[in-house]
């Protein structure tokens, strides 16, 4: 049994690694002028946590996501994803990514009333 928890605690470790990285970059490509790559780079981190039991950084995932599709002035569907990073980090409990993500949505909301 200790064997198997071991196995399945490195496998975890090695994807969140992956993970990780992924995200970051999708945030280098978005710097670089790239946002649709990057965009499909924060697609991947949200598929690999909804396949498997490790959600992890799905927040941050959408996090990320929502701060792209912000740049490219895609406001609506960037609040769908900063809510739903809301949601998750509100689980966690974390009141830093509960802030960031409240400023996320505060700002997309002045942004969408602004433009009525």
């Amino acid at each position: 049994m200790a064997i198997e928890r071991l196995e399945k605690a490195l496998k975890l470790s090695f994807e969140n690694k992956q993970i990780s990285n992924l995200i970051r970059l999708g945030e280098a490509l978005k710097y670089d002028g790239q946002p649709e790559e990057a965009l499909k780079k924060f697609e991947q981190v949200i598929d690999a946590c909804m396949s498997n039991t490790n959600s992890m950084f799905l927040d941050f995932a959408y996090q990320h996501k929502g701060k792209c599709l912000l740049e490219l002035g895609q406001m609506d569907i960037a609040l769908d994803y900063f809510q739903e990073a809301m949601k998750l980090r509100l689980a966690k409990g974390d009141q830093s990514l509960i802030d960031s993500s409240q400023k996320a949505i505060n700002h997309v909301k002045q942004a969408i009333w602004n433009r009525s």
